[in-house]
């Protein structure tokens, strides 16, 4: 992936104190946030930790696909004696440090500077699904894949193919939204072939086509399963079967749009990605005309691939908004570039902090990912109070933002924080 001029070079204590602050972030929301009572997915997940794939009749797709995490839990109790559930917990604690370090790191491969990589680290830190979801479901794996996401996309951004390309195959044993960098990485090797017509792209791509199809096969072709849920349906098999899923994907795939879900797609990006529409203005939007060509692709891929998985995903709509993480981390890095005040970086982080329901309690959440759903908002089709109040949330603290942009503020407060150009 070429680029006019080489990343800004992220020294040791920059990186330092964005683990430190990783780390501030991840124990205090673990001490904020108890686990709630399993339930829904996180029952599959467990079924694998506990008793693992092989000889196991109990089997549902496609969670048995999504093997990896249950398995490193599996491994934590086989050699260490370590009870499952605290298994998953400690795995989530991990999975959020590397989630936010990788986001930093992300921030500064894409132009930003210290400052600029903190405030993204907080950003990613400060939404629901990414750490303080996963700490109340935490056998749910997609904080793994958060992470994996993020990671391939920082080594694919920093001219490493072979490490993103490793890193996205693992991932797809953990969640099928690694197909996202899959998608990033087969973009920027067409890109690449079409400027320079190296035979390299060429064996990249197909490199990058054949892999992540094997890895998603295989697992579907090897483990049988006993049960299956598509986007709309639950279906017995009656016994393990190894074929019956693939033979049925097309039903399983089958799941139709409606004005509910519609909605929630639209309330769950929006949410999102509030720290980006907080911060955005219409000169830095005309300044988002230099945005380097590679990462406005990156964030098209991105946007479309996390669309398309997710309509034939199931109720966590959501839980998938979180996975354009890589592209909001661009974009909020390269509007930075256009100097962005102290005060509004620090009412970004607030703000994104109350929505997101940082500094509060869950409410006494036992019932699982559903519960947290309801909670939070943009629950597959259901339209409630919340939903509507959710919308207005978003309107009002944007709205107070353009309300404050009239006001003079102290000076130190007055400095931007702004991206190094990298591109």
């Amino acid at each position: 992936m070429p680029h006019v001029s080489p990343p800004p070079v992220t020294r040791r204590q920059d990186l330092g104190a964005a683990a430190l602050a990783a780390a501030l972030i991840v124990a205090t929301l673990s001490l904020l946030t108890p686990p709630g009572q399993p339930a829904h997915d996180e029952v599959h997940y467990l079924n694998i930790a506990e008793k693992g794939l092989i000889g196991n009749d109990s089997l549902a797709a496609p969670f048995a696909y999504r093997c990896a995490a249950p398995l490193i839990v599996r491994v934590f109790y086989l050699l260490f004696g370590l009870s499952v559930d605290v298994g998953f917990r400690f795995l989530v604690i991990v999975s959020s440090m590397a989630l936010l370090i990788f986001s930093y790191l992300l921030a500064r491969t894409a132009g930003g500077n210290h400052a600029t990589g903190l405030v993204v680290l907080l950003a990613v830190g400060f939404s629901f699904f990414h750490i303080k979801g996963s700490l109340a479901v935490p056998a749910m794996v997609d904080v793994e894949a958060f992470a994996l996401t993020v990671a391939a996309v920082w080594a694919l951004k920093r001219n490493r193919p072979g490490l993103c390309l490793t890193i996205a195959c693992g991932g797809l044993l953990f969640k099928e939204f690694l197909l996202v960098p899959v998608a990033l990485f087969l973009a920027d090797q067409v890109r690449l072939y079409l400027r320079t017509r190296e035979t390299a792209a060429l064996r990249w791509l197909i490199a990058g086509t054949v892999l992540p199809t094997l890895i998603l096969l295989l697992p579907r072709l090897l483990i049988p399963v006993s049960v299956a849920y598509g986007a709309n349906l639950r279906w017995g098999f009656g016994a393990p079967d190894r074929m019956a899923y693939l033979e049925n994907l097309p039903r399983f795939l089958s799941g139709e749009l409606d004005l509910g879900r519609t909605t929630n797609a639209a309330l769950a990006l929006l949410s999102y990605w509030l720290p980006v529409l907080l911060v955005t203005t219409r000169q830095r939007i005309r300044a988002l005309r230099s945005f380097p060509r590679g990462d406005g692709l990156y964030s098209i891929v991105t946007l479309g691939t996390v669309a398309v998985l997710a309509l034939f995903g199931g109720t966590n709509i959501m839980v998938f908004a979180a996975y354009t993480a890589p592209a909001m981390i661009i974009v909020l890095t390269r509007l930075s570039g256009a100097g962005i005040p102290g005060w509004e970086s620090l009412f970004m982080l607030f703000s994104t902090a109350v929505f997101n329901r940082i500094p509060f309690p869950l409410r006494g959440i036992t019932g699982g990912i559903a519960e947290a759903g309801a909670f939070y908002g943009a629950w597959w089709s259901t339209i409630d109070s919340v939903t509507i109040s959710r919308f207005l949330e978003i309107g009002g603290w944007m709205l107070l933002v353009m309300i404050l942009r009239h006001f003079p503020m102290p000076g130190r407060l007055r400095t931007p924080i702004q991206a190094e150009s990298a591109d």
